[in-house]
C-alpha cells in the first residue's frame, strides 16, 4: 500500500471513529426513553390494574401517562435527535451553533422532499396509506420515510459545513453574517441540494436496505452470527456504533406494525412495543440479534477476567494486577462497557480476542447444545416422560375436587406457585414433606413427579379444567 493510500485509510478510519463516538450522544437517551415507555406500559395495563387496584390511583396514572408521552416523544423525534447529536459531536468548536444548524438543515431536507413530492403528484391521495408509497409524516411534514438515516445525513453534512465555514470572513458590509452565523445559512442551501438528491436516490436505497433486512432475517441464526461477529470485532476500532445503527433504526433490522404504524429497526420496534399495551409477543429480531449480549457482559467477560487472574502463576503479581482486573470486570458487569477487557485480550494475544468474539457471536449455542446432548441434561422438553403420550391419557379427574387437591398439596400456606402445561399441573411448594402423593392420585392424577420442591401432577389433557377449578377455589378463599 502506498503512502498516499495508507494516509487515506488512516483518515477514513479516524473519521469513522469520530462518527461512532458522536453517535453515542443521541444513543445514550434511548435506554431512558425505553425505560419510561416500559414502566408506563406495564403499570397502565388493564390486567395489572385489575390485579393491583392500588395502581389505579388517578395521580399515579397521570404521572405514568406523562412518562409514556415523554418516552414516545423521544422515539418520534429520533431523526432530529440524531441530526443534532452527530453535528454537535463532529463539530470542532462552537458546538451550539452546529446544533442549531442541524435543526435548520433537517427541516430544510424534509421540506424540500415534500415540495418535490407535491410537484410530481406523488403525495398520497386521501385514503391511501403513506407507508405503501415509502412516505410518512415527520413533524407534520409528509416526506420520504428515511427515518434515522435522514437525521444522520443531516448531521453529517451540517458538521462538514460547520467545520469548514464557522470562521468565514466576509466583507465589512456583510460581516454580521460571517463566522458561525454563516453556518445555518449555508447549511440550509446544502440541505436543499441534498433534499433534491435524496428525492431521486432514496427510494432505491430504501429498497436495498429492506432487501438486506429480509436476507439477514432469512439467514436466521447464521445471520445473527455474522451480526454478532462483526459487532464484537468492530468494538476494538470504536466503529461498532456505526455498524449496529442501521439494524436498530432502519429496515435492515426488520419491519413490524405496532399500534397501526409501520416501524423499522428492531430497537425502534422494541421501544414502540413497550409503549403499546396490546403487545403480546415482542418482535422476533430483538432476540435474534440481541440474545446473549447481556449475559456476555454480565457473566462471560467477567469470567474471562477471573480466568486471566487465576492464570497468573506468581501470587505476588496476582495481587499487583488484582485492582486492574477487578476494575475492568466490574466496569463490564455494571455499565456494559467491554472495551477494556477486549483490549486486554487483543494486546495479550489476537487469538484470545478472536475466541471471545466468536463466543459472543454464537458459539454459546453450540457449546450448550453439545453439553446438553452429551450430559443428557433434562432441560425443559427433554424429560424422560413423553408428554405426547400423556395427551392420549384418559382423564381420571372428576369436577369438584379442587379442595382435595389443595389439601393434598399441604394446604394453601404450603403452595408458592401453581401453573400448568398441556398435561400437567406444575406446583412449587415450601415443604415437600407436607405433600400427600397418594391423596393427589385419588383426585384423578395418573402420576406425580417430584424434583426438589417442584411437583408435576399428571392429569392428562383435562389439566386445564383442573387449573381453572383450583384457581376458582383459591379465589373463593380470598373473597
Amino acid at each position: 500500500m502506498s503512502i498516499k493510500e495508507n494516509a487515506l485509510v488512516n483518515k477514513s478510519f479516524g473519521v469513522a471513529q469520530k462518527l461512532g463516538k458522536s453517535i453515542l450522544l443521541p444513543i445514550a437517551i434511548l435506554p431512558v426513553a425505553g425505560l419510561f415507555l416500559g414502566i408506563s406500559a406495564a403499570l397502565t395495563n388493564g390486567a395489572v390494574l385489575k390485579a393491583y387496584p392500588i395502581l389505579a390511583s388517578p395521580g399515579l396514572q397521570i404521572f405514568l401517562q406523562i412518562l409514556n408521552a415523554i418516552g414516545k416523544s423521544v422515539f418520534d423525534a429520533l431523526p432530529l435527535i440524531f441530526a443534532v447529536g452527530i453535528a454537535v459531536g463532529l463539530a470542532k468548536n462552537d458546538k451550539g451553533t452546529a446544533g442549531l444548524a442541524a435543526v435548520v438543515g433537517y427541516f430544510v431536507l424534509i421540506t424540500t422532499i415534500n415540495v418535490l413530492l407535491k410537484i410530481t403528484n406523488q403525495l398520497p391521495a386521501q385514503g391511501v396509506d403513506p407507508k405503501s408509497l415509502g412516505q410518512g409524516l415527520q413533524f407534520g411534514v409528509m416526506t420520504l420515510q428515511m427515518s434515522v438515516f435522514g437525521g444522520v445525513l443531516a448531521g453529517l453534512y451540517t458538521s462538514w459545513v460547520h467545520n469548514r465555514f464557522y470562521k468565514l470572513k466576509l466583507p465589512e458590509i456583510l460581516a454580521f453574517f460571517g463566522g458561525s452565523r454563516s453556518v445555518p445559512i449555508i447549511t440550509a442551501v446544502v440541505s436543499a441540494l441534498f433534499g433534491v438528491l435524496m428525492f431521486f436516490v432514496w427510494p432505491m436505497i430504501g429498497n436495498l436496505i429492506g432487501a438486506f433486512g429480509e436476507l439477514a432475517s432469512k439467514l436466521g441464526v447464521f445471520g445473527a452470527f455474522i451480526y454478532g461477529l462483526m459487532l464484537r470485532t468492530l468494538y476494538i476500532c470504536g466503529l461498532h456504533h456505526v455498524f449496529y445503527l442501521p439494524f436498530w433504526t432502519t429496515a435492515a433490522g426488520g419491519v413490524a406494525e405496532v399500534a397501526g404504524k409501520s416501524i423499522a429497526g428492531w430497537q425502534n420496534i422494541f421501544l414502540a412495543q413497550l409503549g403499546d399495551p396490546n403487545t403480546v409477543h415482542f418482535f422476533k429480531n430483538i432476540a435474534l440479534y440481541n440474545s446473549g449480549r447481556y449475559i456476555h457482559m454480565l457473566f462471560t467477560l467477567p469470567a474471562v477476567c477471573l480466568a486471566m487472574y487465576h492464570s497468573i502463576p506468581d501470587k505476588k503479581k496476582r495481587k499487583r494486577v488484582l485492582g486492574f482486573i477487578l476494575s475492568i470486570a466490574l466496569t463490564c458487569f455494571i455499565t456494559g462497557v467491554t472495551e477494556p477487557i477486549s483490549f486486554a485480550l487483543l494486546f495479550a494475544s489476537p487469538i484470545l480476542f478472536i475466541v471471545e468474539a466468536v463466543l459472543f457471536a454464537i458459539a454459546t449455542y453450540f457449546i450448550y447444545r453439545f453439553l446438553i446432548t452429551k450430559l443428557d441434561a433434562k432441560t425443559p422438553g427433554r424429560e424422560e416422560e413423553n408428554e405426547d403420550e400423556e395427551t392420549s391419557l384418559r382423564s381420571g379427574y372428576v369436577s369438584g375436587k379442587a379442595k382435595d387437591i389443595i389439601e393434598a398439596l399441604g394446604g394453601v400456606k404450603n403452595i408458592e406457585e401453581i401453573d400448568n402445561c398441556a398435561t400437567r399441573l406444575r406446583v412449587t411448594v415450601k415443604k415437600i414433606a407436607e405433600v400427600d402423593i397418594e391423596g393427589l392420585k385419588k383426585t384423578g392424577a395418573h402420576n406425580t413427579l417430584v424434583r426438589g420442591k417442584n411437583l408435576q401432577v399428571i392429569y392428562g389433557p383435562s389439566v386445564n379444567i383442573v387449573r381453572v377449578e383450583v384457581d376458582e377455589y383459591l379465589e373463593s378463599l380470598n373473597s
